[in-house]
């Protein structure tokens, strides 16, 4: 798909640059001669690929608990309770 968007776009050019050095405009318009292109994406790939690199969801669920009880540690019982759940969320 990409090779054939770089020959519309290089033809276009051609045709510009024949138009310029007659000093005409040119005659066949931009969307006539290139065609929109529509890439696809593997996102699940990627996603799966970013989560395995990233030490997976059990890593993130370690560190969610270890911040929630480093916060009632370090605030207490009466404030650290809340703000240890948010803390670990976080």
């Amino acid at each position: 798909k990409l090779i054939k968007h770089q020959q519309e776009v290089q033809e276009r050019i051609r045709h510009l640059q024949a138009a310029a050095s007659s000093g005409k405009t040119p005659t066949i318009p931009v969307e006539q001669q290139i065609q929109a292109v529509q890439l696809g994406m593997q996102a699940h790939q990627a996603g799966t690929a970013a989560v395995s690199s990233a030490g997976g969801v059990k890593t993130l669920g370690a560190c969610a608990v270890v911040g929630a009880g480093a916060g009632f540690i370090v605030l207490g019982s009466t404030v650290g309770a809340s703000l240890a759940i948010v803390g670990g969320a976080a």
